[in-house]
């Protein structure tokens, strides 16, 4: 009987280490995955930031294409404003010469008949002496 009892206790105590062995195996098991979840959420979160880091990162990239495509542009209107004011310019130095060139010609024009005019009242003062020296020479 006495047997049986140790037996017995072997048995329990053979049992409760079971069981204690199976507890530390379950916490270890569950400590484990615990593990593992907290590395995925590391890994998710820090994906997340990559993404939004290159999110922010074109972001910026495409503002600054923006801001240079605006300067660009605004440049392009400068240089076109520039030309147009210098082809203007030109254009009214052009009419300016033309004008001059034109004061010249009715000046050389009035010149030339003045000359003509003064030849045509040489010419009709040469005809009237010569008209009064015939009759001068009949009498």
């Amino acid at each position: 009987m006495k047997e049986e009892e140790e037996e017995k206790k072997r048995e329990a105590m053979k049992e409760e280490e079971e069981e204690e062995k199976e507890k530390k195996r379950e916490a270890m098991k569950e400590e484990e995955e615990e593990e593992k979840e907290k590395k995925r959420e590391a890994m998710k979160e820090e994906e997340e930031e990559e993404k939004e880091k290159k999110r922010e990162a074109m972001k910026e990239e495409a503002e600054e294409e923006k801001k240079k495509k605006r300067e660009e542009m605004k440049e392009e209107e400068e240089e076109k404003k520039k030309k147009k004011r210098t082809a203007m310019k030109e254009e009214d130095e052009e009419n300016k010469k033309k004008r001059e060139e034109m004061k010249e010609e009715k000046k050389k024009k009035r010149e030339e008949m003045k000359e003509e005019e003064e030849k045509k009242k040489k010419r009709e003062e040469i005809k009237e002496k010569e008209k009064k020296s015939r009759k001068r020479g009949r009498r």
